[in-house]
């Protein structure tokens, strides 16, 4: 099997992580990694804020688990009735990838980088996972304080996060994938 094709389909979520910190040179592939996505004419629209702080991690948990007691969705409102939920699954790396909001297609764009970031990660033996919840800072209200904060440029709003580390346990098995997905005109 090709070797990409191979990563894609050994990918996992990881959801525990060893406390070991990710290597700096594995750090610079992955975001390198990321700056390669493809992007609606070539905007380039991400930005990659790198977390390794505990605190700032948890703090940025904290904003999370604070800003998921507005939100409809019934996942946001068990998050929001959980005041240690574990958002980033205790990574020793989290990216909060945030977007151009003046770039039309900006949230497409960084979520090319950010797959981009988690198949490079399985192809390092990394751990990755996907946290769309990082998306609930986007709160018009509080997004200037939480900008400052991290040190976003201006006119930029974060949507997702990836933690990343070396996964404890073993992989699980890949679900079953959806039939029918598929339409082909000829």
């Amino acid at each position: 099997m090709n070797e990409v094709i191979g990563t894609i389909k050994k990918r996992r979520s990881a959801r525990s992580y060893s406390p070991e910190q990710i290597k700096d040179e594995d750090l610079k592939a992955l975001l390198e990694a990321g700056i390669y996505a493809p992007s609606a004419n070539n905007s380039q629209s991400w930005f990659f804020t790198i977390l390794q702080n505990q605190q700032m991690i948890e703090k940025v948990s904290s904003w999370i688990i604070g800003e998921a007691r507005y939100m409809e969705d019934e996942n946001a409102k068990k998050v929001a009735a959980t005041p240690n939920a574990a958002i980033f699954r205790r990574a020793p790396t989290v990216i909060l990838v945030s977007g151009d909001e003046a770039v039309t297609f900006s949230r497409e764009n960084c979520a090319c980088a950010g797959q981009n970031i988690m198949l490079a990660a399985e192809s390092l033996g990394l751990g990755s996972c996907w946290i769309c919840y990082v998306g609930f800072l986007a709160n018009r209200e509080r997004l200037p304080l939480y900008r400052s904060e991290l040190n976003l440029p201006e006119g930029y709003r974060p949507y997702f996060g990836i933690t990343l580390g070396y996964a404890s346990g073993a992989a699980p098995e890949a679900h079953p994938r959806r039939k029918g997905v598929t339409r082909i005109f000829r």
